[in-house]
């Protein structure tokens, strides 16, 4: 697997209190399999639990902690489908089945979780997240769910802010999920079982 830099400004809405609201900006670069875009046609569907998803504490150490992914899941996910096949599109619901697709996917945020230098007791930020991929074979209506996950961590010290700080482990814990998925999905059972795309045979003729 090689990498291609691909640079994503992936937005975090981190809101630390009512009178306080801070907005992250990531990059990260997204590797890309070594081989060609298989020659499927491949569709998305972001649940919506997945595009509101937001992460919610107050406790005596996290009082009103707000932090909501926003748009920056879609992107990195876009960017990944992009990279692994020569036509995928974005479907709004289930039922947009008037396209003919070779395989959906169908992420899903399960958990969310972060740390700050003060908490975990080794001066580090750390960022972790996980996901659950429906991968659903269009031929024969088959489907697997598999579960990928991203870690990401920055050393205290280096960064004069606790959202500088999450903004570096939140990077490296996308670009990490990146892999995760774009391997996963390589390795997939019902992905490899798929014959090339009838629909992108008539599209080159």
């Amino acid at each position: 697997m090689s990498r291609k830099s691909i640079f994503l400004f992936i937005p975090f809405l981190l809101l630390f209190s009512c009178a306080r609201s801070l907005t992250l900006e990531t990059q990260t670069d997204i590797p890309t399999p070594l081989i060609e875009s298989l020659q499927l046609n491949a569709a998305i569907y972001y649940p919506q639990v997945t595009k509101t998803y937001i992460y919610i504490e107050n406790s005596r150490d996290r009082s009103n902690w707000s932090i909501a992914a926003g748009d920056s899941q879609i992107a990195l996910f876009n960017e990944v489908m992009q990279s692994m096949f020569s036509s995928f599109s974005v479907i709004e619901k289930l039922e947009d089945n008037n396209r003919e697709f070779d395989v959906l996917i169908v992420p899903t945020l399960k958990d969310m979780q972060f740390a700050l230098p003060n908490e975990t007791g080794l001066g580090l930020y750390e960022v972790w997240l996980a996901y659950e991929l429906s991968v659903q074979n269009k031929q024969n209506g088959s489907s697997e769910m598999i579960t990928i996950t991203g870690y990401g961590s920055s050393t205290e010290g280096v960064f004069s802010t606790d959202s500088s700080g999450l903004l570096e482990a939140s990077k490296a814990a996308y670009r990490e999920l990146s892999a995760h998925a774009i391997v996963s999905l390589l390795e997939n059972s019902r992905i490899q079982a798929l014959p090339v795309s009838n629909a992108l045979i008539e599209q080159e003729e």
